[in-house]
């Protein structure tokens, strides 16, 4: 805006956080399967181009169009049919929900917090940690 005075600085104001449409709960609630997308999109690329295939070439595999692969590696999105998917990338299915399960926990703001947790056991976290984490494998298999 010139001629204002402002000298071309723009206030930014922090953005609200994003609500779920369902619950309107922060988007927060979403991330771990944010990251678990991510991750499955990144072992998706890894094997196409270990194939020496471009996103078209999978695409005709997997009976989709190439920008459908594209928000799959992205991790946009998750392909609808997933065990098509692999079994034409050659990807055992235990090794995508393991890559899952290993992406969400290496980035779990929750586990870390559990284990910061100072009026508890040592016993006691570590009970609240398995928990949490057989109940987050349930999600995401679920999910997949």
């Amino acid at each position: 805006m010139r001629g204002s005075g402002n000298h071309g600085f723009r206030l930014r104001l922090p953005r609200r956080p994003a609500t779920d449409n369902r619950c309107h709960t922060p988007r927060m609630v979403n991330e771990p399967f944010e990251t678990a997308r991510s991750a499955v999109g990144k072992l998706i690329k890894e094997r196409r181009v270990q194939r020496g295939w471009n996103q078209t070439q999978l695409a005709q595999q997997a009976g989709v169009d190439q920008t459908t692969v594209s928000e799959w590696e992205r991790g946009v999105s998750l392909p609808r049919d997933l065990q098509r998917v692999m079994n034409a990338l050659n990807i055992p299915m235990d090794q995508v929900r393991a890559t899952m399960e290993a992406a969400v926990l290496a980035e779990d703001k929750v586990e870390e917090a559990i284990r910061l947790q100072t009026l508890l056991s040592p016993d006691a976290r570590q009970a609240l940690v398995t928990i949490y984490r057989k109940v987050l494998a349930a999600e995401i298999a679920q999910r997949t």
